[in-house]
């Protein structure tokens, strides 16, 4: 074999090492498939990246939940979830967790309830963090049940 058939065998093969590493952490196959066969070093280039979290379904979208990093697959008009591994309410929004919500059907519900001002509490016997309305004195801890007083401030 001459020089140009054994540098065209060398780069199918980067390439094909780039693109099963690529593939296997949720990359794109033949984009590194191309970076392997031109540029040999970036096989290392992608057996050092991190693996990227798998596409959901379509009519699907992921989200993280904020207290334990959970990722989950919800539906696309889905405006609150119950996490899978914390069992926390959260509002996909932005604003964070639903209080008192123990269902995301009840969550979605007592979502219109939280675009009044509102701060984030936590419960002084189990940690739970919620989102509380400023105008309530008094709640319940979504997590333990526990009857909780907002303290002021002076």
């Amino acid at each position: 074999m001459n020089i140009t058939g054994g540098l065209i065998v060398f780069w199918l093969i980067c390439g094909g090492i780039a693109a099963a590493i690529g593939s296997a952490k949720n990359r794109g196959a033949l984009a590194w498939f191309i970076y392997g066969a031109l540029f040999a070093p970036s096989v290392l280039i992608v057996a050092f990246l991190p693996k990227l979290p798998p596409k959901p379904p379509p009519g699907l979208r992921s989200v993280t939940c904020p207290r334990c990093n959970a990722v989950q697959n919800i539906p696309q008009g889905q405006t609150a979830f119950e996490c899978w591994q914390c069992k926390l309410v959260n509002d996909v929004a932005g604003a964070g967790y639903v209080a008192g919500a123990s269902t995301p059907k009840v969550a979605a519900k007592a979502t219109a309830a939280t675009t009044e001002a509102s701060s984030i509490v936590r419960c002084h016997i189990c940690q739970h963090t919620q989102r509380e309305p400023l105008s309530a004195s008094s709640f319940q801890c979504g997590n333990c049940k526990a009857n909780l007083k907002r303290q002021n401030k002076s």
